[in-house]
Order: C-alpha cells, then sequence, then structure tokens
C-alpha cells in the first residue's frame, strides 16, 4: 500500500467515526410529519384524524368532455362542529386530465353542524382512469377552539368515453 492510500484510508476512517459519533439519528433526520392527533398524513382520497374526516366522493357516472361532479365531504367528529363562519375551499391541482373552472367555495354547497359538502365540477379530457386532485381547507370547532387546517387530496375516477 502505498503512502498515499493509507492516508486516504485514514481520512476516510476518521470522517466515519466521527460521523458516527456526531450524527443524527434517524428521528433527527426524517421527523414525524404528523403533528398533533389532529393531523394527518395524506392518505388518498380519504384524510382520516380524531377531530375530523375529509374524502373525495364521486357522483354518479363520467364521460369524456362531459362535465360531472365530485363532493369534497368533510364530517365533524365527537365534540367538534362545522366552523360554519370558515371560506371553505377546494382548490384543484390542474393536469392534462382533467378540467376545473376553478376554486369551489361554499356557494352550492350544503353545510350543517357536523358535515360540510362542497360540489367540485370538473370535465374529463380522456376516458379510461383519471386523477381528480386538490387542496381543501377547512375548519371544525369544539366549545373551546377551532382547528383550521389545509388537506391535500386525491382519487381516481372512471371515464367513459
Amino acid at each position: 500500500m502505498t503512502k498515499f492510500s493509507e492516508g486516504v484510508i485514514g481520512i476516510s476512517t476518521a470522517v466515519l467515526l466521527a460521523g458516527g459519533a456526531t450524527g443524527c439519528n434517524r428521528s433527527e433526520a426524517a421527523p414525524s410529519r404528523e403533528k398533533s392527533s389532529a393531523h394527518a398524513v395524506v392518505a388518498g382520497a380519504k384524510v382520516d384524524t380524531d377531530d375530523y374526516a375529509v374524502e373525495l366522493k364521486p357522483v354518479g357516472a363520467y364521460s369524456k368532455g362531459k362535465e360531472g361532479v365530485i363532493e369534497v365531504v368533510i364530517e365533524a367528529k365527537g365534540d367538534k362542529h362545522i366552523n360554519e363562519q370558515y371560506p371553505f375551499k377546494f382548490t384543484p391541482k390542474e393536469s392534462a386530465d382533467v378540467t376545473f373552472k376553478g376554486p369551489t367555495g361554499k356557494d352550492g354547497g350544503s353545510f350543517d353542524a357536523k358535515k360540510a359538502v362542497l360540489r367540485v365540477p370538473f370535465t374529463p379530457t380522456r376516458s379510461g382512469t383519471v386523477k381528480v386532485a386538490g387542496k381543501v381547507s377547512l375548519s371544525v370547532c369544539s366549545d373551546k377552539n377551532c382547528l383550521m387546517e389545509k388537506q391535500e387530496l386525491d382519487r381516481d375516477v372512471s371515464v367513459a368515453d
């Protein structure tokens, strides 16, 4: 072994040992995405927490080039209720497979103490399976406090010709 390769091996070993002694552990490198029981990791078509559930639900059949509707259904759990003063909104994620008229708010939706429904019109641009996706802004309250959250949702829907 040459002096150069001995030096490289020595430096590499020192770096590895120092990194092991001062490196971060798994929990520091990748903190949990869940902040509290009220937060949940993105779960596709449905997010279910201790305080509420929110889901993208298909309504009827879909056809290529024809406007359809998908619903965003928010259900408050336990002592929580829907915050009727909050500006609920679904902001769609545009794609080549579907078009939207823009964000959907409370207009055309339905609201009661435990449930809110936003009706989201969209038009599939092709047949087959297409993904409808976006971000919902929501709020549920108890007598003590209100939660205001945003959740990403997506759902595959079948589209006929």
